[in-house]
């Protein structure tokens, strides 16, 4: 686990800068596309090695949950920003997505 906390600490750092620099040369739609690879490359053969701890048991879900008070109360706002998701989203990104008129 240290090792994976490691690595996502020292990954934000370094793909930071490539992602910034592959937009300003390629541009978003070529960027996605070799992030997308590169996340296949890496992470394909790490899925392979990775392996599930000798005591790890799945958890199976229960309604017993649901039933509790605190699921509810975190639960509620999430239901809430679906019925008004624009209720949501701050002022500033909503400029930032509008047409620029020319």
């Amino acid at each position: 686990m240290g090792i994976a906390m490691a690595g996502s600490g020292a990954g934000g750092l370094v793909l930071a800068p490539v992602t910034q620099s592959l937009l300003s040369q390629h541009g978003t739609a070529v960027t996605l596309r070799i992030l997308g690879v590169w996340n296949l490359v890496v992470c394909v053969p790490i899925a392979f090695v990775v392996r599930n701890h000798p005591a790890f048991r799945p958890i199976r879900p229960s309604l017993e949950l649901a039933k509790k008070w605190t699921f509810i109360l975190q639960v509620r706002p999430a239901v809430h920003i679906r019925r008004r998701p624009s209720a949501q989203v701050c002022s500033y990104s909503q400029r930032s997505f509008r047409p620029q008129e020319t």
